[in-house]
């Protein structure tokens, strides 16, 4: 084996997406013989067998699609994602912005701007909840990322989150609060995790936030090779595809995340790597350069 990942992400956005993959892993045959497409096909399943596969979605069609496949055990949401539901003016979605809102107008809650981010919190729950119906492993909430830069407020949130799944069933042990890796954040990880709160550490762009996350104890953190590749485009104003061997933000190339790769198993075996945003390349050609 190539590489040892304890987890990656499946992005999935849309329905033609998960189609199009699912399609992807049916067997067919012409004359005898396998086609182009199933050989792809397999990769999804070929990477289950690797490793934990989580889909990063707020669409609920798309994420039963993919749970259907037996591939997909975890699931993220973030920001956007409950946004987009609450937008979409599907009933099942309108429901929940309905339900969400109720909650927060009826608590204890006076202040209108306290009431929007109990209303808020209160969506990503329920979205969330939806989801956990749905997979069996871990669902990643995430706090409001304006709290990037305040320990206390994110830990009284990430509480908060925790709390408001207990009262829909759903125990802590199956989720994960997702917090930006800013030096509050990873702090505010510290507090949850010595309360048995398990946290993403989400928006990793340097081996150094990487180690500072470990140290405290995360159980995850999430990479993104993808944004390094953005930066690097904008700043030399590239528009053509990047080849693999000449990404920035590939695991490789970039020897920060190479060190997260290659150490954190052995040196960090408590913190879990969730690898995702990965751009213009198929997941078979981004592994076969680890």
């Amino acid at each position: 084996m190539k590489f040892s990942l304890p987890s990656i992400v499946i992005i999935a956005m849309t329905s033609t997406a998960a189609s199009f993959s699912i399609q992807q892993h049916a067997s067919s045959t012409q004359s005898g013989c396998r086609t182009r497409t199933s050989l792809k096909a397999s990769q999804l399943e070929q990477l289950s067998k690797m490793t934990t596969l989580s889909i990063d979605s707020g669409d609920l069609k798309v994420i039963q699609q993919y749970a259907d496949t037996g591939f997909i055990t975890d699931a993220t949401t973030n920001p956007l994602f409950v946004s987009q539901a609450g937008l979409s003016g599907d009933p099942t979605y309108a429901k929940m912005v309905d339900d969400a809102v109720a909650f927060a107008l009826s608590s204890d809650e006076k202040d209108l701007d306290g009431q929007v981010a109990l209303a808020i919190d209160a969506l990503a729950v329920n979205l969330g909840s939806s989801i956990a119906s749905i997979v069996k492993g871990f669902i990643s909430t995430e706090v409001n990322p304006k709290l990037a830069f305040d320990k206390d407020a994110s830990v009284s949130r990430g509480r908060r989150i925790i709390q408001m799944y207990k009262e829909k069933g759903i125990e802590k042990e199956r989720i994960l609060i997702k917090l930006p890796a800013t030096w509050e954040g990873v702090l505010a990880a510290e507090v949850l995790q010595k309360e048995g709160i398990q946290c993403n550490l989400t928006l990793i762009f340097s081996f150094v936030q990487a180690v500072a996350c470990a140290q405290r104890g995360a159980t995850l953190i999430s990479p993104f090779p993808g944004r390094v590749l953005d930066w690097y485009k904008a700043k030399e104003g590239r528009t053509e595809p990047t080849a693999p061997e000449d990404d920035e933000g590939n695991l490789k190339k970039n020897c920060r995340n190479n060190l997260i790769l290659t150490l954190f198993p052995s040196s960090a075996p408590h913190t879990n790597i969730l690898h995702t945003l990965y751009r213009s390349y198929s997941l078979q050609e981004n592994f076969q350069l680890l």
